[in-house]
């Protein structure tokens, strides 16, 4: 990669307009290229994101503990949604180099090809694509408030992890 790279991405973020809140784009771990060439289609409601059947499940109301009260069971959700999910913010993760020029990459070819849509926030209201995008975000955050829940339940339990948070120091983003 040359060297002037660093600084012709710092510039073409500083050039771009930032993406509005509803405008947002999913988590850059979750986002490849594919991804962002279809945004298009996606803010015209032809591609969905498909909510996964565990985030269904627990949608109406995530501090259900019907049939989980012993360790197994709690680890058994928690692992669950940690695949609907990713990782859990107490799981190790280590991003490379490589890992954050591609974030940052996927981040700017979205802002770029947002902006080539004229009134994108209109043609995703009309088309659906907001309403389908809030419900996609409700399920996600369903299953981040359930799986807080249930480490909170296992530690009161006294479960081991990945049951109950793992003793790991939590660090701030840089």
């Amino acid at each position: 990669m040359p060297r002037f790279a660093p600084a012709l991405t710092l510039l073409l973020a500083l050039l771009l307009p930032p993406l509005p809140a509803h405008a947002q784009t999913p988590p850059a771990d979750k986002r490849n290229m594919g991804d962002v060439v279809t945004q298009p289609v996606s803010d015209v409601n032809l591609k969905k994101k498909e909510i996964p059947v565990e985030l269904l499940a627990i949608l109406d109301n995530p501090y259900d503990l019907t049939g989980i009260r012993k360790c197994r069971q709690i680890i058994r959700e928690v692992r669950e949604l940690d695949a609907a999910l990713g990782p859990d913010l107490d799981a190790p993760q280590a991003e490379t180099r490589d890992d954050k020029r591609k974030r940052s990459a996927l981040n700017i070819a979205g802002g770029v090809i947002a902006s080539l849509i004229p009134f994108r926030f209109l043609i995703r209201e009309v088309s659906g694509a907001n309403k389908a995008d809030e419900q996609y975000r409700a399920a996600i955050y369903a299953g981040v408030v359930r799986r807080g829940f249930l480490k909170g339940y296992g530690k009161a339990r006294r479960c081991l992890p990945p049951g109950s948070p793992a003793k790991t120091r939590l660090t701030s983003p840089a």
